[in-house]
Formats: structure tokens, C-alpha cells, sequence
């Protein structure tokens, strides 16, 4: 009864940390259509709302009712701890694009103007500029596939004809260095901020990379096997320092995560500057219909775990804006081309699990274990 609520989370829990992690599907996603209970996971961590969720289903199986209730009960407490009140977010309007470029299309250069053409037209103001409030537009992953924006000065001065005075662009898109005979010794997936003058303003490096997509694990030996990775590419990406706040001109501090890096929970905000919004630009092209709705669920848990609204872009679906209680506020279809244009919301103080981290959870299941050691201790 009280092993297996420890055991679920401490198998959750290698799952994201061995071999660099892949925490997908966690059980807590399970509770984002049922009212309240997923609130739980801003004091307990989706982590915890695992184990609650795992120690109640134990106790139905064993008909136990105590143990229900005191599951019920831990859930409703982390649910009502966290204060809904937030600052007033200053005005900023988000024009989140989504392109519906498809993964046949991203890299095939004989698509590459029509699909930065695709950006550019989804991102043109739809309405008259509003006095005081500045636009931000959030372009997916790797949008600028084939262009590097740090060296193409006519792509940035076309990119900054999107802006007026106080607007930013920000978009995913490689970081590429050359040696002296043109050949790409290193590269980054990064995001760019542009501004209206086609300055870039700020990158962010993916850190978190996935293996065998942006790397190769133990390349010598991948190699020998003809093993290669997903991605297009002849070099190892290189991994970013981590966690980093861009501190940007009349925006809120927002902090970037790149795809996957959201379903890192503990790892994907920078403790020392708290931004006040999220950006995830993403590319869910990979996967099928239900990999995006994922993807996003975990993103939803994620807000809740932080108290931050988040933004994300993709390519190809689902785009969505998400609040700090981790509610959807907008999306956009899949495989539809649009931009969703709506103001950023406010953030909500610092949550229990934003200030204690997995130790809230863990010790839910040690002391889920000593229970289990005590009962143990009774029987015999």
C-alpha cells in the first residue's frame, strides 16, 4: 500500500535524471481535465501529484479508506496552499505564430523563402498599434532553418521591418561558427531577439540536447556502427550553460526553454532572476496527432509548478498560450497556419515547489517508505 505510491516516484524520478532524462507522460498529466487537482502540483510538484495519485489508487485496490482520505487530503492542501493573487502585468502583446511547416518542408531549401514568407505574413500587425504597448512575436524552433542571424545583416533589416519602436522578434534559429575553410565546426539551437533597428539584442543556447537527435552519445563508437542522429547535420550541437533570464527593453523578463527542455521540472527557470513568463518555441512536427497534446500537457504542469504563464510556438501545432495556473488561454489547431494575438498575463508569486524542488516530493515518498516499514514492522 505504501511501497508503491515510493516506488512510482522514485521510478518517475530516474526517468528523468538517468541518461539525461526523458520525463514524458508523467501520471500527474493524467489530472489536467479534473478540476482543482492539478493545482496540487504547484506545492507537491507534478512528481508528488504522482505519488498522491499512486497511493490512491493502492488504497482503493487494498479498500483501505484512511489512506484514500489522507491522499485526498495532501492533494486538496497543495491545491489550496498557493495564493491566486498575481501583479499586474504590464501591457505586451504576444503574436504567437504557428507556420504549419511541415518536417518535409523545414529543411528543403528550395522552400526556404516561401516559408519565411509564410513567418512574415502571419506576423504583420492585424490592427493599429496600440499607444505604450509593445508586440512581441514568437517564432518555433529553428524557424530560420537555412539562415544564420548573427552573419545575414539583410535578413535581420527584413526581420526588423515586422517591428516599431519597442517591438521584438523572437525566434529560434542556429547559431553557426566556420572555420577557414567554410566548414561548420560548431553549432547552437538557439533563440534570437531582434528589434526594430535589426539588432540582436540576446541569444539563448538550447542546453538540455536530445541525444541522438542533437548529439550523438559516444559518437566514436556510433560512428563505427554507421549510427547517425535524426536531425540534419554533420556536427554535435553545443549544449548551452542552462537556465538563463533575457532581461529585454520594455517586456517582462521572459526565460526561454527550448522544446523538450519543458518537461525538465526544477531545471528550466534561473533561481537567481526569476523571469515573469516562459517562451517554449518547439517543434512537435515529430510526432504524431497525440505527441503534441503531450508535449503541452506537460508544459501546462510545468506553469502550475512555477506560478508562470508561458508562451509556445510551434510549427506545426499545438501553439498555445498557457496562464500561471496553468489553464489553456488560447491554441492554435493543429496543421493550421495562424498567429494567435493576445496580451501577456501575470505571474503568480513563487509556488512551494519553485522554493523547495523535488525535496517536497521526495520527502512525500520517504515518508511514504518509513509508513511502509512502519506497517511492515505491525504485521510482523
Amino acid at each position: 500500500l505504501f511501497a508503491f505510491p515510493a516506488a512510482w516516484e522514485a521510478t518517475e524520478w530516474l526517468r528523468g535524471h538517468l541518461f539525461t532524462g526523458f520525463p514524458w507522460n508523467t501520471l500527474a498529466a493524467s489530472t489536467l481535465d479534473v478540476p482543482g487537482l492539478p493545482h496540487a502540483a504547484a506545492t507537491w510538484g507534478a512528481l508528488g501529484l504522482s505519488g498522491l495519485i499512486a497511493l490512491a489508487a493502492a488504497a482503493i485496490a487494498f479498500a483501505r479508506v484512511w489512506p484514500l482520505a489522507a491522499a485526498c487530503a495532501l492533494a486538496l492542501v497543495g491545491a489550496f496552499a498557493t495564493t491566486n493573487s498575481t501583479a499586474p502585468a504590464p501591457p505586451v502583446q504576444l503574436v504567437i505564430v504557428q507556420p504549419d511547416i511541415g518536417q518535409d518542408q523545414k529543411w528543403e531549401p528550395a522552400a526556404s523563402e516561401r516559408n519565411l514568407a509564410t513567418l512574415i505574413a502571419l506576423s504583420r500587425p492585424r490592427t493599429p498599434p496600440v499607444p505604450g504597448t509593445p508586440r512581441v512575436i514568437l517564432w518555433p524552433e529553428v524557424a530560420l532553418a537555412d539562415r544564420t542571424p548573427e552573419t545575414d545583416a539583410p535578413l535581420r533589416a527584413r526581420l526588423a521591418t515586422l517591428l516599431r519602436p519597442g517591438d521584438l522578434l523572437l525566434s529560434g534559429g542556429l547559431s553557426v561558427a566556420y572555420d577557414a575553410r567554410g566548414a561548420a565546426v560548431k553549432a547552437t539551437n538557439s533563440v534570437f531577439v531582434i528589434d526594430a533597428s535589426a539588432h540582436i539584442l540576446a541569444r539563448y543556447d538550447k542546453s538540455h540536447l536530445v541525444p541522438g537527435g542533437e548529439y550523438v552519445p559516444l559518437r566514436p563508437i556510433a560512428d563505427a556502427l554507421g549510427l547517425s542522429r535524426l536531425a540534419p547535420g554533420d556536427i554535435d550541437f553545443t549544449p548551452g550553460p542552462g537556465p538563463r533570464t533575457l532581461s529585454l527593453p520594455g517586456i517582462p523578463a521572459v526565460g526561454p526553454l527550448i522544446c523538450y527542455e519543458m518537461i525538465f521540472p526544477t531545471a528550466i527557470v534561473d533561481e537567481a532572476h526569476r523571469p515573469a513568463w516562459l517562451f517554449n518555441p518547439s517543434n512537435d512536427a515529430w510526432f504524431a496527432d497525440t505527441g503534441p497534446w503531450q508535449h503541452l500537457a506537460l508544459a501546462r504542469l510545468r506553469a502550475i509548478e512555477e506560478g508562470l504563464p508561458i508562451a509556445r510556438s510551434t510549427p506545426t501545432g499545438v501553439s498555445a498560450l498557457i496562464d500561471a495556473r496553468g489553464a489553456l488561454l488560447a491554441t492554435v489547431p493543429q496543421r493550421t497556419a495562424s498567429a494567435l494575438v493576445v496580451p501577456l498575463p501575470p505571474a503568480a508569486p513563487p509556488t512551494p515547489f519553485s522554493r523547495g524542488g523535488d525535496l517536497i516530493p521526495l520527502g512525500l515518498g520517504a515518508l511514504a517508505l518509513t509508513a511502509a516499514r512502519r506497517a511492515r514492522r505491525l504485521r510482523t
